[in-house]
């Protein structure tokens, strides 16, 4: 699967004549080469009674800067069966299912939705994203915001 971010154009064939190189390389990424963090290394993954925090939620740090106003992008790992709460504190929150599936409603809404591998939901601002993920085995996101968000599971 490839995930393509374009947020500006128009986007039309040039000739060779006009080719530049903006500095920008694809970022090639193996699962199994992942450094990931779970609630035990990162604070802002929050399991209430959970004694085993490697059975929740984990992230991994892709590129970018996770300070609040500056663009990162992470991969989550949610496990099997997991049903909670992302919060984004942020002014722009993006996800991708890149593996899995999840059931998506933004709190408050009756907005409930299925999102199969290649789905997308996102938010602007303080908004709340209630998440279940299938029994079928984990699912993974690919983040990209300019601020932090929260994991907590229910």
């Amino acid at each position: 699967m490839a995930y393509i971010e374009i947020n500006e154009g128009p986007y039309l064939v040039q000739p060779e004549s006009e080719a530049f190189h903006n500095d920008e390389e694809p970022l090639n990424v193996a699962e199994n080469n992942m450094v990931w963090l779970d609630a035990n290394d990162i604070r802002w993954i929050n399991l209430p009674g959970s004694d085993d925090a490697e059975q929740g939620p984990n992230t991994a740090f892709l590129w970018g800067n996770p300070d609040v106003g500056q663009l990162s992008g992470r991969l989550v790992k949610l496990p099997a069966d997991f049903s909670g709460e992302i919060t984004s504190h942020a002014d722009e929150f993006r996800a991708v299912v890149i593996k899995g599936d999840l059931t998506h409603e933004t709190e408050g809404k009756d907005d409930s939705q299925r999102l199969a591998t290649g789905s997308y939901f996102g938010s602007q601002g303080e908004i709340t994203h209630d998440i279940t993920t299938g029994a079928d085995g984990e699912t993974l996101l690919y983040v990209r915001t300019n601020g932090a968000f929260d994991i907590v599971e229910e």
